[in-house]
This record gives structure tokens, sequence and C-alpha cells, in this order.
């Protein structure tokens, strides 16, 4: 009978000093993120409002993108419809495939562009599918412009790990041994596109929404509440966070394209 207690108890042990030392493990790798130099917000706003030619001021306003915009739950801005064309597990060459009939067809005011992640997501080699997420999105801002579509650009979001104590351990192991983790892969890619996007907007004069660092804690990677327990997809609490942030820039930046 004691013996049986005895395993039950030294069992007890056994898991709270796991326990313990998983908790304690992900203390020290958010301190790691935290030592790492902040991002900052780059959110940029065209001085005077857009300048370009709009060819249907009363049109809507598409969001077009993959999972990520397809699960933003905003229909109207400053009292303008808001289109979703969101389609999950979309590679922006994807995107830009459907821009004529998910946007173009329905004359809008303008569009949101958001979403690059499956490009990264799917490739083998990171490099030039980066190289092809620009491509892309340098093509959809001239068909918009072509047709008097106003784009306005949005940073895409970085990951975290997947919600587990086996995964948390797997990153204090190979942060010990001074490996990078995937969800650290994918977001230095992610976040390097993203300034890329954002030096983009500032040449051409575009309104971006700087997404990524709305959802991120200093060090880039997204914040736990904003992450579904897949690490990829946003919560409830990240949408609102987004529509937050997004709402007033988009309508004080269409009220000045009106004036």
């Amino acid at each position: 009978m004691m013996k049986g207690r005895t395993r039950v108890l030294l069992g007890g042990v056994i898991a709270a000093l796991v326990l313990a030392g998983i908790y304690t493990g992900q203390v020290w790798l958010e301190s790691r993120a935290a030592a790492m130099p902040e991002i900052a917000r780059h959110t940029v706003t065209p001085a005077n409002g857009s300048t370009m030619r709009i060819a249907n001021p009363s049109g809507p306003i598409v969001v077009l993108g993959a999972s990520y915009a397809g699960g933003w739950p905003i229909d109207r801005i400053a009292g303008i419809e808001v289109v979703n064309k969101g389609v999950s597990g979309q590679t922006s060459f994807e995107v830009l495939e459907r821009f004529e009939r998910d946007v173009a067809a329905l004359n809008p005011r303008a569009v949101i562009l958001w979403g690059f992640i499956n490009d990264i997501f799917r490739a083998d080699d990171v490099n030039p599918a980066s190289q092809r997420a620009r491509d892309s999105y340098t093509r959809m801002i001239a068909l918009a412009r072509e047709r008097g579509i106003e784009p306005i650009l949005a940073t895409e979001v970085t990951i975290r790990p997947p919600a587990s104590w086996m995964n948390t351990l797997a990153a204090i192991v190979g942060a010990l041994r001074g490996k990078e983790s995937y969800q650290a892969r994918i977001n230095r890619h992610v976040i390097d596109v993203d300034r890329w996007l954002v030096d983009l907007a500032r040449r051409e004069g575009l309104l971006l929404l700087d997404f990524q660092s709305t959802l991120a804690e200093r060090g880039g990677m997204r914040r736990a509440e904003f992450t579904q327990e897949d690490g990829s997809h946003i919560t409830v609490a990240g949408y609102e966070a987004l529509t937050t942030y997004a709402r007033p820039i988009l309508e004080a930046h269409l009220a000045r394209s009106a004036s």
C-alpha cells in the first residue's frame, strides 16, 4: 500500500518538476524575445490622401487574400460596404490569378491586399518564394491602378508555436542548442517581406496598415491571445484588435480622399 502511495507521490513530484521546468523555459523564451529590438509600427499614410483617380468613388472596399483575410469580420467602413474575398490556403500568386473576377468585376473603390504567408509556408526554397510574393503584389497594385481602384497594403502577421507543452519543450531545447525554430524561420521571412511592403508603400504613396505590429509581441512573434491553438490562425480577440486599429485609419483616409 505504501509503495503504491510512494509511486503516486513520486509521479506527482516529477510531473510538477516537468511543468515547472516548462513554465520556467517559456518565461525564458519570452524574455529572449523581449530582449530583441522592438519592431516599430510602420503605418504609412499618404500625406494628402489618395491622389489617384478613383473610377467608382461610391463602390465597395474589397479585402483580398487567403484565410487570415477571409476570417476578418469587418463589413462596413465609414458607411462603405466591405466585401471579403479571402480564400483559405492560397498563395499571393493564386490571389493575383483571381484579381479580375474577385476585385475588378466588383468595380470597387479600393482593395486591401493582405496575405502572402502561404507563399512561405509552402516553399521548399523561401527566397524565390518571397520574391514571387513581391512580384505578385507589384502586379496587383498595377492592375488596381489601371482600373481606377485604390490599392491599400497590409503587412502579413507572424505565427507562434502551436499551444502544447511538447512544442514549448521543443522550443526550449532548440533555443538552448542555438537552433532556429520553424516558427522563427517563417517569421524572419515574413518580416523581411513586410519591410519591403512598408518601403513600397512609402515610395508609391500608398496607405499601408501594419497588421503585423498590431498583433505582435516584442521580438516579432504573434501574441498568444491573438493566436489559435494551431499557432497560425487568428483568434476573435486578434480580429477585434485589427479592427480597432484599422477602422479609424481607414475612415480618416477615406474622408481625406473624398475632400
